[in-house]
């Protein structure tokens, strides 16, 4: 008796077409008859008097009829209560981005629930809510119609507790996903900031115009954040192009395509050209047809840098392939070559976000490398440093033996030319020497005596130059002590005292211009200035600031009428201080005689 109950039963509800709404979820299509119109000038009433042979039935959970924006879509089901008491539930057109669809129950045009252009706006999906009575069948009549995208159907009724909790999840997708694209926004921007690079300024164009469109695309923007619908065509084609404009760009300093690829790079540089003039002269339909170039540009484009094995090709072409993919996946589903799934319309989404973690990964990896690159030309840089140091070292120490070896022989050479020099001056005095002792006039043999005493000064400063190690310096007190001394010894003044102060040194050119004029000052003081054959003499040299000061001085009669009237002597010292010297000559004569002579240092 009760199996025959429950197979009346059974029988009753397929005969009759209702649809029993005891479950938490109905995908209604299976259960509902079909109708395409081109004709929108179709009314509720007109379509209710279509005959049934007219409908079709549909095995599908989802209709996809792609860009139809002349065709209305209509679909009629009868639901029945099976329970004794009254039930509410929500009908849910599983599309966030149905254009127009519109409710008819109990005859009349149900207006309240959420559509893109309906009444309210509080959830992602259109969504109705309807009521029935104990053991009440109803049949419902909804109307799709999209200008803009593909014309869509996927009603499903909910229990509305079960509604809440797939609303709850869908909201946390989404959170989800815009979270994750966020984060890689922020964190993609700061890296532009620190690292200056302006690869990751177009990436984060790209990623900023990517999350703008899947706010408009998922209904966010309009729900949460603007609360009304977007109607402007222009403002929908700006924000399909928000992301499209930045990402040929990115790919070329991504690919570096103006070195590696220069036709593809003409290319890229003329798509956001292309993009902005169909953004502002086309109208969101043909805008959506006239950018589906982009996929296949960027395709040839993955595949030619995966063959060409480019820094960061693989990952440029898995973040293409993975939003490549989802949007093909998409787009058979809305032009019904693939079976709609539950929540499809957020597949694109997925594919996004996979994308955009692939290409920060690789932005990171190209750091990484460029990193690498940088510390393997630092070593290179470094070892080459090294080498060029070791090299210059090398050239150095060559260099500087050769120039040492050259240098000893340079001074082995002016030494000899000193020895030369000097003994040839000493021929030269001696020859005089032999000679005075054959002059009976004393005058003459007082020139040949003063000559003799100035070649012999020039001779002791070859000699010192011969015996000094530097051959450019002379020790200047042992040169003036040397010329001095022979002088007090050539005429036999044994009781003169000598006495020196020399404070400085000088190079051998001003030295022997010094010497002879002490030679003739000395020579002038032991023939002069002593009386008694007595006295002292004061040879003093010190630098004071930028001049030289040399000072001969004696404690004799002073300068007067014992000095000889031709006077050769201190014409030659005049002449040696002001010529030679470029200084300054003065004699003061209080309590002996004080020559000072003041040059340049």
């Amino acid at each position: 008796m009760i199996r025959f109950f429950l197979i009346s039963l059974f029988l009753n509800q397929f005969l009759s077409g209702a649809v029993t709404i005891d479950r938490d979820r109905i995908d209604l299509l299976p259960y509902c008859e079909f109708l395409t119109l081109k004709d929108s000038h179709y009314s509720f009433e007109d379509v209710a008097k279509i005959p049934n042979s007219r409908w079709k039935k549909s095995d599908k959970k989802a209709l996809s009829l792609g860009f139809s924006n002349n065709t209305t879509l209509w679909v009629k089901c009868t639901l029945e209560n099976p329970f004794d008491k009254s039930i509410t539930r929500i009908l849910e057109t599983d599309n966030p981005r149905t254009e127009f669809v519109t409710l008819y129950a109990d005859h009349k045009k149900i207006l309240s629930g959420s559509t893109y252009r309906g009444v309210t706006l509080d959830a992602i999906n259109p969504y109705f809510k309807l009521r029935w009575k104990p053991k009440e069948a109803k049949t419902i009549f909804l109307s799709f119609k999209s200008y803009l995208f593909p014309l869509n159907a996927r009603p499903v009724l909910w229990k509305p507790s079960s509604y809440a909790k797939h609303e709850k999840l869908r909201h946390l997708f989404l959170g989800i996903f815009f979270g994750v694209m966020g984060a890689l926004l922020i964190y993609n921007f700061f890296i532009m900031i620190f690292t200056k690079d302006i690869t990751y300024f177009w990436y984060c164009g790209y990623l900023a115009g990517m999350i703008l469109y899947q706010l408009y695309y998922t209904r966010v923007l309009e729900l949460y954040i603007l609360h009304t619908p977007i109607k402007s065509a222009l403002i929908l084609n700006v924000l399909i192009a928000a992301s499209l404009v930045f990402i040929p760009y990115f790919t070329r300093y991504f690919l570096n395509t103006s070195k590696t690829m220069p036709l593809v790079d003409k290319v890229l540089k003329f798509l956001p050209i292309y993009v902005l003039f169909v953004t502002f002269t086309q109208p969101p339909k043909i805008s959506l047809m006239f950018l589906l170039v982009y996929a296949p540009i960027f395709i040839y484009i993955s595949i030619k840098a995966l063959a060409m094995r480019l820094q960061g090709s693989k990952y440029y072409a898995a973040g293409w392939l993975s939003v490549t993919s989802a949007m093909l996946i998409i787009t058979l589903i809305n032009f019904g070559y693939l079976p709609s799934i539950a929540n499809s319309a957020f597949i694109p989404q997925a594919g996004f976000a996979f994308e955009a973690l692939i290409f920060s990964i690789g932005l990171a990896d190209r750091i990484n490398t460029l990193k690498a690159e940088k510390e393997a030309a630092d070593r290179e840089l470094i070892d080459y440093h090294k080498e060029e140091q070791y090299r210059l070292q090398k050239m150095v120490e060559r260099r500087t033996k050769a120039l040492t070896k050259a240098l000893e022989e340079k001074n082995i050479l002016l030494k000899e030319i000193h020895h030369r020099v000097k003994n040839n001056l000493q021929m030269i005095v001696s020859l005089l020497q032999l000679q005075s002792s054959r002059i009976a006039d004393e005058k003459i043999l007082n020139i040949v005596s003063s000559a003799q005493s100035r070649i012999d000064s020039i001779g002791k400063l070859h000699e010192l130059l011969y015996r000094n190690s530097k051959t450019l310096q002379i020790e200047t007190e042992v040169y003036f002590r040397l010329i001095v001394e022979k002088l007090i010894s050539n005429f036999q003044a044994e009781n003169i005292e000598s006495r020196y102060d020399i404070e400085a040194e000088l190079d051998a050119d001003r030295a022997i211009y010094c010497g002879l004029i002490i030679n003739e000052l000395v020579t002038n003081s032991l023939k002069y200035a002593f009386d008694a054959k007595e006295g002292k003499i004061s040879i003093s040299f010190k630098r004071e600031g930028g001049r030289y000061l040399l000072s001969v001085a004696d404690n004799g009669i002073g300068m007067g009428e014992s000095i000889d009237g031709d006077s050769i002597g201190l014409t030659l010292v005049k002449a040696l201080a002001s010529k030679q010297l470029k200084g300054s000559f003065k004699v003061y004569s209080n309590g002996g005689t004080r020559v000072e002579i003041r040059f340049p240092a």
